[in-house]
């Protein structure tokens, strides 16, 4: 049923019966002093149940169930995620098996996505099939939770925007060469991965504060703007260097070598909120 309907409908009926009641000329100078009470009824009847409705469909209709989107024949992909609500976990698949499957896991709430390819590359954009806009006051707050893991085995280009909820991104393992995420307003903790010779990353945090893991094989190159809940950055291993905080060896150009030189370059636009980066 749609409310928006009901309550024009209401409106509709309200104003016509009115209306008649005057053409039979029935006294309607109180009936009429009703119809704005009235409607304000209405608009707030309206409001709980499209409320109710919403939460309702969160609890029991989108319930978290297994989805899986496949690989096909793309070499590398690229992820644009846009997750409303909930918390969301993100690692990486085991190889084994990994060949056909971009990633796999369970969504709370439903997941609507779109795929295309492109040559080698898939452009894949996922959101949740359910938003809910007006938070309620019951329920276990997990209804809208993702936790996927993808595929290790290939180059991605990742563009992750977060929802307002403890999140955890683990990309330890994953062949991730750009990295855009955008926090909202909770604690999150980023992994880099160690195995990429350069990876190019952006982050906005929000307002909940964001822990950033860097490998002790990568060197790193950080630039921040903003910070008025403060940045703390490990300067034993990234020492200030002008605008910088860089590792000492980031410039060094090493070929050959055993281990190979792995290196990121990272900005980080802080908001009202912390930065911590180990």
């Amino acid at each position: 049923m749609r409310i928006g309907l009901v309550f024009w409908g209401f409106v509709l009926v309200l104003l016509s019966g009115l209306m008649a009641l005057e053409a039979m000329n029935i006294a309607v100078e109180n009936a009429w002093t009703l119809i704005w009470p009235l409607l304000l009824i209405v608009v707030g009847i309206s409001i709980l149940y499209s409320t109710l409705l919403s939460w309702r469909e969160a609890q029991f209709a989108n319930h978290p169930h297994l989805q899986t989107i496949p690989l096909g024949t793309a070499t590398s992909a690229r992820i644009r995620i846009e997750h409303g609500s909930g918390r969301l976990n993100l690692s990486a698949l085991s190889t084994e098996g990994s060949s056909d499957v971009l990633l796999t896991g369970t969504f709370g709430g439903g997941l609507r996505h779109s795929s295309q390819q492109v040559g080698g590359l898939l452009n894949v954009e996922m959101q949740p099939e359910v938003k809910r806009v007006v938070p309620v006051p019951w329920g276990s707050g997990d209804d809208l939770d993702w936790s996927f893991r993808l595929n290790p085995t290939i180059p991605l280009i990742l563009d992750i925007e977060l929802g307002p909820a403890a999140d955890t991104i683990d990309l330890s393992g994953l062949q991730v060469t750009d990295l855009r995420i955008k926090t909202s307003t909770s604690p999150c903790q980023i992994t880099f991965p160690s195995g990429i010779p350069l990876i190019r990353g952006t982050i906005e945090v929000g307002g909940g504060g964001v822990k950033l893991n860097i490998p002790t094989a990568v060197s790193a190159r950080i630039r921040t703007e903003g910070g008025l809940a403060g940045i703390q950055i490990d300067e034993t291993r990234f020492p200030r260097d002008g605008a910088y905080h860089k590792s000492p060896d980031y410039d060094v150009k090493l070929r050959g070598t055993n281990p190979p030189e792995y290196r990121l370059d990272l900005e980080v636009q802080v908001g009202m909120s912390s930065l911590t980066v180990v």
